[in-house]
């Protein structure tokens, strides 16, 4: 490994955990006030300052106007694929929150098996169950057609592709999953996924939303970079922060779960569903279309 691509990475992975610095900084500014030391302490909170900004459009920015109702739900979960056998918090989550669409990431044959009573309701569906963590599947009550599963870029990972009627409108709907960067090579690889999607969605016209496990944060400069290319907008924005990772470990939670949309899309709400085994928690999106 180069010290250039080691760089990189450590860079890479340092890099979205904002909130943690915030916290820690203005308490270490704290402690020097307490002290007496006011020098340091303006220090501290200056440094505060620098990662209080990239989080302040999703703690107060404008959301994205509603657009109108009806409100359509989309549920995404992570499952986690063999490591998750809660089968009866999932199948509660589908039951309570009545999802149109899901899309399940991490999604095995066994896990299909088990959610199919629930799932009997979504006559639209393309499943691709794998036992490592990149099984995908997207299921709906809302009308589905051209709908693919393959990878997208030049990775062997599956992404779920097709066009979801809403109302009178038709969009482009992608899920997908990015390469977790855990090595300096899959962060490579996450990064050309990103890239690959990229052009997918620049070379598409008409509404877009694209939603999955993007293994970012929205304040990396990747996720600020493909945002301002495919002009698709953060439907975190003035929705808060909404962690989704990992689950188990609250001071490290960082949200790397996403949906990106069309500025005609409105947003109703976003929220974070409740922990149902896996190391990533549920996102719940409310949206609108104007007819």
């Amino acid at each position: 490994m180069s010290l250039v691509t080691a760089w990189n990475w450590v860079s890479d992975l340092t890099s979205h955990f904002r909130v943690q610095y915030l916290v820690l900084l203005l308490l270490i500014s704290i402690l020097f006030l307490s002290r007496k030391r006011p020098v340091p302490a303006v220090m501290s909170l200056l440094f505060a300052g620098i990662n209080l900004f990239p989080l302040l459009p999703f703690l107060f920015g404008a959301a994205p106007a509603m657009a109108g109702n009806p409100a359509h739900r989309v549920l995404m979960v992570n499952l986690h694929h063999y490591e998750n056998d809660q089968y009866g918090k999932v199948r509660q989550l589908i039951r309570t929150q009545e999802p149109e669409v899901i899309l399940f990431l991490e999604v095995t044959e066994k896990w299909t098996e088990m959610l199919r009573g629930e799932l009997g309701g979504y006559p639209y569906s393309k499943v691709a169950p794998r036992e490592d963590a990149m099984g995908i599947g997207l299921f709906s009550r809302l009308e589905l057609k051209d709908l693919e599963i393959g990878p997208i870029g030049e990775t062997n990972i599956p992404s779920v592709l097709g066009r979801m009627k809403v109302g009178s409108k038709w969009v482009r709907v992608i899920g997908t999953h990015l390469m977790s960067p855990l090595t300096p090579r899959f962060t490579e690889d996450r990064n050309r996924q990103l890239g690959a999607l990229q052009e997918v969605l620049n070379g598409e016209k008409g509404l877009k939303m694209v939603l999955g496990d993007f293994n970012l944060t929205p304040w990396s400069s990747l996720m600020k970079n493909f945002g301002r290319s495919t002009g698709l907008m953060d439907t975190r924005i003035g929705q808060g922060i909404k962690p989704t990772w990992p689950s188990m470990f609250p001071p490290l939670w960082i949200p790397i779960e996403h949906c990106m949309v069309s500025p005609e899309i409105g947003i109703h709400k976003f929220q974070i569903g409740p922990e149902v085994g896996s190391d990533h928690l549920p996102v719940i999106l409310d949206f609108s279309i104007a007819s």
